[in-house]
């Protein structure tokens, strides 16, 4: 078989060949900004664009709004990350635009979504995968990433345990107090840091996550945290060939 160079001319087809140089991309980088002495400063804005059916990761780093910057720890936060068509929680033209309506999201609470590489020095992972992107529409898109970190214990009753359930989202039992907790804030539970959705009342809590183990007297902890969104921006797709 005779083999071709580019800018040959293959006789049996009378074309040129030509030669074709694949990128293969490695991760996305962003860098996040919590800001320590102003609640003013926005977040980091970025435009992510990939082919639909892509894989790859968003590498996260956490600085504050010095200068020079320096990285802020990640110990014991929460992070979340969510692709959408648009802001909000209202439905517009038919789809809805929060978390419900978010077509990706990814939390560190399972290291498959979202890893923390070097959490003293405010390194995350976000693990993007095929399944999904290889459906994606291609259509305007906003992504951004949100930051919870604990400031300070909650004080509840000395041996305090909750009961939680595989698969449920309400974290409640009697000798539990919820009544200083507030939506936003984490609680410790079977080794996992999640975020509090709602506060029911003081003996009941719904949470951001229900692939618990079941456990009628599991232990917990209560932390107040301070919550912004580190960096944002437009997250487009674009059309890929191959299915």
């Amino acid at each position: 078989m005779t083999a071709f160079r580019p800018g040959d001319i293959n006789p049996a087809l009378g074309h040129v060949g030509l030669g074709i140089l694949g990128v293969y991309k490695g991760p996305q980088e962003v860098v996040g900004v919590f800001p320590e002495l102003s609640a003013t400063v926005q977040a980091h804005s970025q435009e992510i664009k990939f082919f639909r059916g892509d894989s790859f990761d968003i590498d996260l780093q956490l600085q504050n709004e010095f200068d020079p910057p320096s990285n802020s720890s990640l110990d014991g936060a929460v992070v979340r990350f969510a692709a959408k068509q648009g802001h909000g929680v209202t439905n517009i033209a038919g789809y809805l635009t929060g978390n419900e309506g978010a077509l990706i999201i990814k939390r560190s609470y399972d290291d498959s979504e979202i890893e923390f590489i070097n959490a003293t020095n405010g390194r995350a992972k976000i693990k993007i995968r095929r399944d999904d992107t290889f459906n994606h529409p291609l259509v305007p898109f906003v992504w951004d990433i949100e930051v919870a970190v604990p400031i300070a214990a909650i004080p509840i009753p000395v041996g305090s345990t909750v009961c939680v359930m595989a698969g449920g989202d309400i974290i409640m039992d009697s000798s539990a107090d919820f009544s200083k907790a507030r939506p936003g804030d984490i609680i410790e539970v079977q080794g996992r840091r999640v975020l509090i959705l709602n506060v029911i009342d003081p003996r009941a809590i719904q949470v951001d996550f229900t692939d618990w183990t079941t456990d009628k007297a599991a232990e917990c902890c209560l932390f107040e945290t301070r919550t912004r969104t580190v960096a944002s921006g437009p997250w487009t797709a674009k059309g890929d060939v191959i299915r």
